[in-house]
């Protein structure tokens, strides 16, 4: 089984292309090579790259010219479900897999060279989740469904084990996106909800507690990517 990609490539490419040095304006958006279909994403501030996996577990890293394949000599699980996120004190990309919904998830990093898995005493049991990393608070930041218990589990990573800090806030989505809205220190959760309250639903978490943000959303679409444009200081759904 391939990695499964819940976001829309190209989208979120855009999204997170607009990260580079905060410099990018509307009129600055471009289409590159990129490795498709792309299982996960995120940005390298400390290389200024942007790095993605595809569905074969190879990450590629791409500055504003073009795609180059990263060799590594210990692959990541080429099954189950990714996510990315660049911890940007520790300067490390981490990797979260999911390959049995109801087992605790994997926690890989990746140094610039190649990828290691991390022993942790304690990890998320996840199946669809998102990572941010939360500059507040330098911890990378999971939200997820917990299919043990059919609800939405929130959870931090700082580099040595992970915490449980929630069981409550959003409802478990369809689909799921998060990001760090780093001028007001919040993580920006977009779920996709679909029933008789059918739509997208905006929640925020403040470090302690998730808090549903009641404001006008686009209508509701099967594929969306969720970033932060860090030069306008705003979040972008695309």
């Amino acid at each position: 089984m391939l990695f499964r990609s819940r976001p829309a490539p190209f989208a979120t490419c855009l999204l997170l292309l607009c990260w580079l040095a905060g410099m990018a304006t509307a009129q600055d958006w471009r289409v590159v090579d990129r490795p498709t279909p792309v299982a996960a994403i995120t940005y390298d501030s400390a290389r200024q790259c942007v790095q993605a996996l595809d569905q074969r577990a190879e990450l590629y890293e791409a500055t504003d010219k073009r795609w180059l394949l990263r060799p590594a000599a210990q692959a990541l699980p080429t099954s189950g479900e990714v996510s990315l996120c660049h911890d940007l004190v520790r300067r490390r990309t981490v990797a979260l897999v999911v390959s049995n919904r109801l087992q605790p998830a994997a926690t890989y990093e990746w140094d610039g060279l190649g990828w290691t898995l991390r022993t942790t005493q304690h990890a998320p049991v996840f199946s669809m989740h998102a990572l941010t990393f939360d500059p507040v608070r330098n911890v990378v930041l999971a939200l997820g469904r917990n299919e043990v218990r059919g609800g939405m589990d929130t959870w931090s990573y700082d580099g040595t084990d992970w915490s449980l800090l929630s069981l409550s806030g959003p409802p478990v989505p369809q689909s799921l996106q998060m990001t760090m809205d780093r001028a007001r220190g919040i993580a920006v959760a977009m779920l996709s909800v679909f029933g008789t309250a059918a739509g997208f639903q905006t929640w925020e978490w403040n470090g302690t507690a998730w808090s549903q943000r009641l404001i006008a959303t686009p209508a509701l679409r099967d594929f969306y990517a969720y970033g932060y444009d860090e030069g306008r200081q705003r979040t972008l759904l695309a």
